[in-house]
């Protein structure tokens, strides 16, 4: 009886601490003085990808913020098709335009603060580029 009894005691210790190495990853969010926007993403006037990206800080400090504009391929990761940086104390527009070879697919565009990683993700659209 004593030895069911401790085999039993490991497999659940031995679970618990499985699970303790297995566990997600917690997700940091924007810092908290700041509010990063759902971002957009359109075909501009001349058939181009258009991002539009932006956030805001209450508080003045130098930070990074990113967008991108990433092909939605239905598996992870989504392959990046661009990408650019804002570095500014307040205001933040990551947004950019892109081509994409005239492909049709479906694209979305992604903001985030680089010292995080919590991300605000556009519509997922499909769109024919015209470059």
């Amino acid at each position: 009886m004593r030895a069911k009894r401790k085999a039993g005691w490991l497999l659940v210790a031995s679970t618990a601490l499985g699970a303790s190495i297995f566990a997600a990853p917690q997700a940091v969010a924007d810092p908290a003085d700041c509010n990063g926007f759902k971002p957009t993403i359109t075909l501009s006037s001349d058939a181009r990808l258009s991002a539009g990206i932006t956030a805001f800080c209450s508080v003045d400090k130098s930070r990074y913020y990113r967008g991108e504009i990433k092909w939605d391929k239905n598996f992870a990761p989504d392959p990046l098709t661009s990408s650019y940086t804002d570095h500014d104390y307040d205001a933040y527009d990551a947004g950019h335009r892109s081509c994409d070879n005239q492909n049709t697919r479906k694209y979305y565009s992604r903001g985030f603060f680089t010292s995080g990683s919590d991300y605000h993700d556009s519509t997922h659209r499909d769109l024919t580029v015209g470059c």
